[in-house]
């Protein structure tokens, strides 16, 4: 059964234009869906096996507005159709245009498009319902698709359409899925073709020289390939930035010369002649091989010139690697390099500084680490640094992996070796890392006949797969982790101890969080760049951070900063911004150190603050009068002068009432000192604590 990508976009045109594009790309290979943000249910992100956003604003919408749980999902890229770029190419130098959408942040991004093509010689201005902007003096409106919303006395509107999803995001849904290269290579064929369709309708519409430059550049800096274009005598007058970086010319060079000396091995000429275009055509041009396609450009049934495009064979093979590739856990491309890794404290840079050094062996690795530490980012760090740079990179969990899937996955099967086994076998993980590194996490859970099998790899380089008895060399270094006692699992029977020795070749122990505490505030602004930009820690988070005992590790630090990106509305980020689970834990580790009248015995600030506290609830007790965490706040700066934040405050109240001091009722109920905060006091007057 296909998986199921879910479409979720703000206006219901955009969900039906981009559902039928999707749809049509795929052709039922995944099954579509689609809905508007405001008809969205958690049954329908359940059911899903990606999400896919039709732009950044309808996410950020989601995750103000929604509490449900996504386990995948995409932020669409989108473009603006080509075909729609006319009219506003044709609008007068300076002109001021109003770009129309629903919101803001989709206003912007559409103006950004339009300045990214090339189009740069008009006035944008974003326009949004509620802006409050003055009009007047503005004649032109830009609108994707969003015409209902254009201001009254607007006298022109140019609508550019629905704006499609890019290739880029088309590519990693097909990565996710797992699907064949062909879906891709046939939109990008598709793609191809509308560029060349488009530059002979321009030709046919544009009546002079500079124009037919003026919206040729703009369009054919919306494209990623190499396209260069002639007149009628061979004489270059397109060179775009592709173009320089491919044949190594700067477009100035080159603007004017014929073609027969920039690419001495062309058909230009032949085209000109033949009046017929060639497509997909294999040429050799230097060291390089790439992929062509061109066509005669008309006017009046006479060809005044041709435009080509160039891509890199190299390029394209990579690409389709990336799609092709079976991935397994995180794939074959290893994303990680030594310089992502924070290593502020000193025990977590001698670590890097060891792994470097690692990294240039040919010996297996063992890395040890409690869960979350990043045991597979030092994984894909060693490999990237070392000579198999350019090789595969596989990682495999046995943690994972059942049992009785185990050896076919990593050693590969040949037809007919089981019921069920695909026609013409399978490599395994093994042969898929030839000539690059084979990361085996959690390996202490791998099974006993599994880590013999490992073990003959390990010893005569090479593999069996099951039902086989061709022998299939293989060069490979393993890279292991485990977060177990393997030498523990040894005296249990439950691991090899040749095995252990073979993979112990160069070992390297990973600190937890808890022992790194110079990296948790720089690790936490890393994730809050990635997940909330433009967010900082409070000082009281930062404290709390440092005090935090960490059991998830990295890990969970990542996972609370992804909480705070849904959940945090202000610029600064404080307690009650964090899972309650973090809190309550710093609460439940501060009361467990703490006896009866303990934490004022320090004598330190903190223990005043605590005492005054307590001196403020008995005074308003001995009034008669009711408390609140406002007004504590404010007796606490100017009677006292601690210049505490309401955040200190809130977290001085929760001790003191978990350590039953003082009652906090609800709201507008105050708090109330008890009577054993009472006595407390006493002793303080008694100087008995």
């Amino acid at each position: 059964m296909p998986g199921t990508l879910l479409l979720i976009a703000k206006a219901a045109n955009a969900k039906e234009i981009l559902s039928n594009q999707l749809r049509e790309i795929f052709q039922g290979s995944i099954l579509v869906k689609a809905r508007c943000l405001d008809e969205l249910c958690q049954e329908d992100i359940d059911e899903a096996s990606l999400v896919l956003f039709s732009n950044k604003a309808v996410f950020n919408e989601y995750k103000n507005s929604k509490n449900m749980l996504i386990q995948n999902f995409l932020v669409a890229e989108r473009y603006i159709y080509l075909d729609n770029l006319n009219e506003i190419i044709a609008l007068p130098q300076g002109e001021k245009a109003l770009v129309v959408s629903n919101l803001k942040i989709s206003a912007e991004d559409t103006i950004n498009e339009i300045i990214d093509v090339g189009i740069n010689h008009l006035r944008l201005i974003p326009y949004y319902p509620g802006c409050g902007l003055d009009i007047n003096g503005i004649d032109v409106a830009i609108s994707p698709a969003a015409g209902d919303i254009v201001p009254a006395g607007i006298k022109k509107v140019i609508d550019v359409g629905v704006r499609r999803i890019a290739i880029s995001t088309i590519f990693k849904i097909t990565n996710f899925f797992n699907l064949p290269i062909e879906i891709v290579d046939k939109y990008i064929i598709e793609y191809t073709r509308e560029f060349i369709l488009q530059a002979e309708k321009l030709n046919r519409t544009i009546t002079t020289e500079n124009r037919l430059n003026h919206e040729l550049d703009a369009i054919l800096n919306s494209v990623h390939d190499a396209i260069v274009a002639t007149d009628a005598d061979c004489n270059i007058t397109v060179f775009n930035p592709k173009a320089e970086e491919l044949f190594g010319y700067k477009r100035t060079e080159v603007m004017g010369k014929n073609i027969c000396k920039i690419i001495p091995q062309n058909n230009f000429r032949k085209i000109i002649g033949q009046k017929k275009a060639l497509s997909d055509t294999l040429e050799r041009i230097g060291n390089r091989h790439l992929i062509s396609n061109k066509t005669p450009l008309f006017m009046d049934g006479t060809v005044t010139g041709v435009v080509a495009t160039y891509q890199d064979v190299t390029e394209m093979q990579r690409l389709e690697q990336e799609v092709r590739g079976k991935l397994y856990e995180r794939g074959h491309v290893a994303r990680f390099n030594f310089d992502d890794i924070v290593n502020k404290s000193d025990s977590m840079y001698s670590v890097v500084k060891k792994a470097k050094k690692f990294a240039a062996s040919e010996e297996p690795v063992l890395l040890r680490g409690e869960t979350g530490v990043g045991k597979e980012m030092f994984a894909q760090a060693i490999h990237n640094h070392s000579d198999r740079r350019n090789g595969p990179f596989i990682a495999v969990n046995f943690g994972a992996l059942p049992e009785n899937l185990a050896e076919s996955e990593l050693f590969g099967y040949e037809e007919g070796a089981f019921t069920g086994a695909r026609k013409g076998g399978k490599p395994g993980l093994f042969e898929l890392a030839h000539n690059g590194t084979i990361f085996l996490d959690e390996i202490g859970d791998a099974t006993l006949s599994t880590q013999v099998k490992i073990l003959r790899i390990l010893q005569e380089k090479c593999v069996i797969r099951l039902g086989a008895t061709k022998v299939i060399p293989v060069n490979v270094r393993i890279i292991a982790a485990t977060n177990r006692d393997l030498k523990e699992l040894i005296r249990q029977g439950k691991f090899r101890e040749d095995l252990y020795y073979r993979l112990n070749v160069l070992s390297i122990s990973i600190p937890s969080l808890r022992e790194r505490k110079e990296d948790i505030v720089a690790l936490a602004e890393y994730f809050m760049s990635q997940y909330c930009p433009g967010l900082v820690l409070s000082d009281e988070v930062k404290m709390l951070f440092y005090n935090y005992p960490w059991p998830g590790n990295v890990r969970e630090l990542e996972n609370v900063i992804r909480y705070i990106s849904a959940t945090c509305e202000n610029k600064e980020v404080r307690l009650d911004d964090l899972p309650h689970e973090i809190i309550n834990m710093n609460l439940k580790d501060e009361l467990s150190t703490n006896s009866v009248g303990e934490i004022f015995r320090s004598k330190d600030r903190k223990a005043a603050e605590y005492e005054y506290i307590l001196r403020i609830l008995k005074h308003y007790y001995d009034t008669g009068r009711v408390c609140g965490r406002g007004t504590i706040l404010l007796e606490l700066n100017n009677r006292y002068g601690l210049g505490l934040t309401e955040e200190k405050v809130r977290w001085r109240l929760q001790t003191l009432s978990k350590m039953g001091y003082i009652n906090i009722g609800r709201t507008k109920q105050g708090c109330k000192i008890t009577e054993n905060g009472m006595r407390v006091l006493e002793m303080l007057n008694r100087k008995a604590i």
